[in-house]
């Protein structure tokens, strides 16, 4: 779905509840309205993601 609305990503990291994607822009306000029934979207600067 993100990249039918022209965004590129990445999986940054994922685990049994969570995926972690990076995108290549900021995503647009009107975008997360039309996402947020599909997925549960929390923007956030990556500064709390840590990998073992």
């Amino acid at each position: 779905m993100l990249g039918k609305l022209g965004y590129l990503f990445r999986d940054s990291g994922h685990d049994i509840d969570h995926a972690v994607v990076s995108l290549d822009k900021p995503i647009k306000k009107w975008h997360l309205l039309a996402l947020e029934d599909l997925l549960k979207i929390t923007p956030n600067d990556g500064s709390e993601l840590g990998f073992a």
